[in-house]
C-alpha cells in the first residue's frame, strides 16, 4: 500500500509544505496553484478574515499550530481513504498512517 502516494508525496525523504492561504479569493487562487504544483504541499485553512500574522498576534502560536495540527490529520486521512478500496484496507492504512505520524 503506497501511502506516500496517496499523499501526492513522490518519496519518503520528500518534506511536507505547510501553506497559508489568505481567505480569500486570491488566497484561494494561490492555494489552488500551489496544490497543482506541489501535491505534497498542506494547505492550512485559517478563520475568515484572518490571515497567520492576526492569528499569530492575536491567538499565540499554539493556536496556530493546531490549525496545522488539523491540516496535517485531515491530509493523513485523505491517504488513507485514496488507499482504500474496503473497510479493512482504510482500517490498515490509518494503522499506517498513525504509525507513522507518531
Amino acid at each position: 500500500m503506497d501511502l506516500a502516494a496517496g499523499m501526492g508525496e513522490e518519496s519518503s525523504s520528500v518534506s511536507t509544505g505547510v501553506v497559508f492561504p489568505d481567505a480569500d479569493d486570491a488566497g484561494e487562487r494561490m492555494a489552488a496553484a500551489v496544490q497543482a504544483s506541489i501535491p505534497w504541499a498542506v494547505i492550512v485553512r485559517l478563520p475568515a478574515g484572518r490571515d497567520v500574522r492576526q492569528v499569530i498576534q492575536q491567538d499565540g502560536v499554539e493556536t496556530l499550530l493546531r490549525f496545522v495540527d488539523e491540516a496535517l490529520l485531515t491530509r493523513r486521512l485523505y491517504a488513507a481513504i485514496a488507499a482504500s478500496s474496503t473497510l479493512p484496507d482504510f482500517e490498515a492504512a490509518w494503522s499506517e498512517v498513525s504509525r507513522d505520524a507518531a
